[in-house]
């Protein structure tokens, strides 16, 4: 009997400790990781970089910033997942 007191007041303990459905606050690093390697890959081995910047007038620094301020402000990965699919 004690020991089942025991073991519903460990239960009731955790139960209030560990909400259902609880997660890790999500982080934006992995993601501007990401970005930062994307970043990397155009400016180093896209084959078009030169037309973009010259041709087209897209800056890279303007493009890139919105995109990092984008995930910073973003509270999911369906958002970040989104953000660098319209990079």
């Amino acid at each position: 009997m004690v020991a089942s007191r025991m073991v519903q007041a460990v239960l009731l303990t955790l139960a209030f400790a560990v909400p259902l459905g609880a997660t890790a606050p999500w982080n934006a690093a992995p993601w501007i990781d990401d970005l930062n390697q994307i970043r990397a890959a155009v400016e180093n081995q896209y084959p078009n970089r030169d037309w973009l910047i010259e041709q087209r007038e897209i800056s890279l620094d303007r493009e890139f910033g919105k995109a990092q301020s984008a995930l910073e402000g973003s509270d999911n990965d369906a958002a970040a997942r989104i953000i660098l699919s319209r990079l």
